[in-house]
C-alpha cells in the first residue's frame, strides 16, 4: 500500500530534508540546517535492521555547494566551486542531530598492485551528485559532477578517495560498447560528457554502475560499470585488507560503457534481487527523454562483466527528473511489515521540477503526490517502510 512508503527527500531550493508517504499524507520536514543545494540522499539501515528502532535510521545526502549564477547553462549555474559537501542526521531527530561530516584525504592509495598517487592539489568535493551506501553502512559511494569522478567516503577512517576521474578514460566511439571514455565532442561539450551524476553498487557482484550524463538534451549520455572488491576495499587481496590500511583506486582500463548515446541519463537504481537496472533520463522527450527507463542486467559466466538487455521506457512525460526510489531496495535488508514484500515493487517514486511522483509499474500510471511550486525543488529520494 502507498501509505506505507515514507519517502524522504531532498529539496534543493527549500534547503530541507522532508517526508511524505506514498499517498501524498503526513508531509514534514525534518531537517532545516546541513542543506546546501542538497542533492543526493542514502538510508543507513544495519543498526535498524537489529533494533527496529526508527532512532536508529541515519539519513546521509550530499550538498551541491553554493551555485554561483551562470546565464547560459544547463541550470543557469556554475557549480565548479568546491564547496560541497556530506551531512547525516538520524531520522526523528531533528536539526540538533544533523552534522556536517569530516572529510579527509587518503593517507595510502593502490592500483592493483601498485603504489597510487593522487593528483596534487585535487579537491575532495565539489559538486555532489547521487550517493549509494554499502550493506553494513560503513562506506558511502557518490559521484562528483564537477568533480569529474566516482567517490568514495569511508566512514571509519573518514578519508574521501577519488575512485575514479572521468578525465582518465580515453576517448571512444559513439555508438560502440566497449572500453570506455571521455566522448571526443567539440571543445564545447566535453566537460559535460565527463559529468558523472548517478550511481548504483552491486554488492554481490563486486561492481559499480555510474552514468556520464553529456549536455543538456545532447543524446551523449552513457551508463558505464568498473569492477570493485567491496570485502578487500578494491585491493588486491583480502590478506591485503587486513594487513593495510590502504584503499585500492580503480583502472580505467576495467571502466565499461553498457549504453552510450542516451539523451541525457541521470540517477540510476540497482534492482540486484531481480536482475534490473532503473534510471531518470532528464533528456529530449522526442529522444526518449523525461522518462524512467529499464533494462535487465546480465553478467558474463567468465569475466563476470555486467551485461544489460534492451531498453525499456516504463514512463515519460516528466519534466527533467532526478531522483528515483522505491520499497523494492528493502527487500532483504530490514525486517518489513507482514504483508508488505508482495507490493515492494509496486511502486517507483521520481522527483521533477514541478512534482513527486508515484508511479505504477505494473499499468505505468503516474500520480502527483507533491505539487512543488517556483521556489521548491525535490531531487534525491529514499523510501524506508517501517514495522
Amino acid at each position: 500500500m502507498a501509505n506505507e512508503d515514507i519517502i524522504i527527500y531532498l529539496d534543493a531550493m527549500q534547503n530541507t530534508v522532508s517526508m511524505i508517504r506514498g499517498d501524498g499524507s503526513d508531509k514534514r520536514t525534518l531537517f532545516s540546517t546541513g542543506c546546501m543545494c542538497p542533492d543526493g540522499i542514502v538510508l543507513d539501515l544495519s543498526k535498524y535492521k537489529e533494533s527496529k528502532d526508527p532512532k536508529d535510521v541515519i539519513v546521509w545526502w550530499g550538498n551541491m555547494g553554493c551555485m554561483k549564477p551562470c546565464p547560459g547553462s544547463g541550470d543557469g549555474g556554475d557549480w565548479h566551486e568546491a564547496d560541497g559537501f556530506l551531512s547525516r542526521g538520524m531520522l526523528f531527530g531533528g536539526d540538533t542531530t544533523v552534522e556536517r561530516v569530516e572529510v579527509n584525504p587518503p593517507r595510502h592509495l593502490v592500483q592493483g598492485t601498485a603504489e597510487y598517487q593522487a593528483p596534487a592539489n585535487l579537491a575532495l568535493i565539489t559538486t555532489v551528485k547521487q550517493l549509494d551506501i554499502t550493506l553494513n553502512g560503513n562506506c558511502i559511494f557518490f559521484c562528483d559532477r564537477e568533480g569529474h569522478g566516482v567517490k568514495k567516503y569511508n566512514v571509519m577512517t573518514k578519508e574521501l578517495v577519488m575512485l575514479l576521474s572521468s578525465d582518465s578514460l580515453a576517448p571512444f566511439q559513439c555508438g560502440i560498447p566497449g572500453r570506455a571514455g571521455a566522448s571526443s565532442e567539440e571543445p564545447s561539450c566535453e566537460e559535460e560528457c565527463r559529468f558523472c551524476v548517478g550511481i548504483a553498487l552491486d554488492e554481490g557482484h563486486n561492481c559499480i554502475f555510474f552514468t556520464l550524463k553529456g549536455p543538456p538534451k545532447g543524446g551523449k549520455g552513457r551508463i558505464l560499470t568498473f569492477p570493485y572488491c567491496f570485502k578487500c576495499r578494491n585491493l588486491p587481496s583480502t590478506t591485503a585488507a587486513k594487513t593495510s590500511a590502504a584503499e585500492g583506486v580503480v583502472d580505467p582500463e576495467t571502466v565499461v560503457s553498457l549504453i552510450d548515446n542516451q539523451p541525457e541519463p541521470v540517477d540510476l537504481l540497482l534492482d540486484a534481487q531481480q536482475g534490473s537496472l532503473y534510471w531518470t533520463d532528464r533528456g529530449d522527450d522526442k529522444a526518449g527523454g523525461n522518462s524512467l527507463n529499464r533494462c535487465s542486467v546480465g553478467y558474463d559466466r567468465r569475466t563476470g562483466q555486467p551485461q544489460l538487455g534492451g531498453k525499456e521506457l516504463l514512463v515519460g512525460g516528466f519534466n527533467e527528473p532526478i531522483g528515483l526510489a522505491w520499497a523494492g531496495s528493502l527487500e532483504g535488508r530490514i525486517p518489513l511489515p507482514p504483508g508488505s514484500k508482495e507490493t515492494l515493487r509496486d511502486n517507483m517514486y521520481v522527483s521533477d521540477k514541478d512534482h513527486l511522483w508515484r508511479c505504477n509499474l505494473r499499468n505505468g500510471e503516474r500520480v502527483s503526490i507533491l505539487d512543488c511550486g517556483p521556489d521548491s525543488r525535490p531531487t534525491g529520494l529514499a523510501v524506508l517502510r517501517l514495522i
